[in-house]
Formats: C-alpha cells, sequence, structure tokens
C-alpha cells in the first residue's frame, strides 16, 4: 500500500512557506489525541481539524484555496462600490421625484377638495335645468 504525500500550501494569513506549516495533534480534555490539523508556526494560524495527517492537509488547502477566493470576492466587490454609489445617486434622485410629484399630487387633491363642491354644484345646477326641460 503506497501512500502519496500531499503537498501543504504556504499560509494565506502571513504568507509563509510550506515548510513553516505543519500537522499536529490536536488534543482536548484529559490530553487525547482527537485530530490532525495544520499550523502556521510563523502566525500561528490553523486549518480544520480532521481525523488523519492527510486529510488535515487536504483540509489546509481548501481552505487556503476559499480564503484566496474569499480576497477575491472582496476585490471584485470593491469594484462594486462606485456603481452602487451610482444606483444610490439615482435612488435618491428618484426619491426627490417622487417627494416632488406627492407635493403636487397634495396639492392637486387640496384644489379638488377646494373647488369640488362649486363644481357639482354648478353640475347640479345644469342637471336641473336639463331635468326641468324634460318635464316641460
Amino acid at each position: 500500500m503506497s501512500t502519496t504525500k500531499i503537498e501543504l500550501r504556504h499560509c494565506v494569513y502571513c504568507r509563509a512557506a510550506d515548510r513553516e506549516c505543519e500537522v499536529a495533534g490536536i488534543t482536548i480534555g484529559r490530553g487525547d489525541i482527537c485530530g490532525e490539523q495544520v499550523r502556521c508556526e510563523t502566525c500561528g494560524a490553523s486549518g480544520p481539524v480532521a481525523g488523519t495527517s492527510e486529510e488535515a492537509t487536504t483540509a489546509w488547502n481548501n481552505h487556503t484555496a476559499l480564503v484566496v477566493q474569499a480576497v477575491e470576492n472582496a476585490k471584485n466587490l470593491d469594484a462594486l462600490i462606485p456603481m452602487t454609489e451610482q444606483w444610490k445617486q439615482r435612488a435618491l434622485a428618484s426619491a426627490a421625484f417622487a417627494d416632488d410629484l406627492a407635493t403636487l399630487m397634495t396639492e392637486v387633491t387640496d384644489k379638488i377638495r377646494t373647488d369640488a363642491p362649486a363644481i357639482a354644484a354648478r353640475h347640479r345646477s345644469a342637471l336641473g335645468d336639463v331635468d326641468e326641460e324634460k318635464e316641460t
């Protein structure tokens, strides 16, 4: 049975070379070893706990890849900041337009409320004239 040694990636936190990271047993409670974990001796970062050294190495390498991807995603998010600022300005402009429209509609509504009784009276009067003509 041959085992292939998995190469450790460098530490993504301090950029220490792989030779400065090692697999170590993790102890909990009374000192029982409960798993293996890669640790960086330079900055103290540690990877996920796994059952074997190979699994710990794979987990460290996958963890490293995830951190690298997270950094790339953060850079992409930084690129979105100007776009979101534009959206914000457009939203504020839309909000200002909505406020102006609401003010206008309030003025129109107030005008209708003020003038409606007189207009309705004129229409009733005109309709009354029509009704009177029908009766005659």
